[in-house]
């Protein structure tokens, strides 16, 4: 099993980690790229595995951004690939992008964002 879900990326039938449908600010680039080639996009959701942000051109399955995520007012600046560019029909693209060797650190911050936002959502009465 991976992340990559080339049918319907919102589908959790194929992935590892679960999903937050939050909004991340980020900053992406491909590798070796300049600083000026970042676009600023946010997330729709995001997991421990990845993240999916919708934009207005595709971008090739399999290639390898920089992102920089800003968690809480912090940056967290990790490697990535492309596992599927998706065509919607208002003419925007789905992009979903796979974290690679991420580190214990990263994956920590990560872990941190998901249990602040488990936090923000009320329970139910007893």
């Amino acid at each position: 099993m991976s992340e990559k879900n080339q049918a319907s990326p919102d589908s959790p039938v194929n992935r590892y980690y679960p999903r937050l449908n939050t909004e991340i600010l980020l900053a992406y680039r491909p590798v070796g790229g300049r600083q000026d080639e970042s676009r600023i996009v946010k997330s729709r959701s995001i997991g421990l595995g990845g993240l999916m942000f919708q934009a207005d051109h595709p971008l090739s399955v399999g290639s390898s951004f920089l992102l920089d995520l800003v968690l809480d007012e912090k940056h967290l600046k990790v490697s990535a690939k492309v596992v599927y560019s998706n065509r919607r029909t208002d003419d925007s693209y789905q992009i979903g992008f796979e974290f690679v060797g991420l580190t214990a650190d990263q994956r920590e911050q990560l872990m941190n964002l998901f249990l602040q936002e488990y936090d923000r959502v009320p329970s139910d009465p007893p």
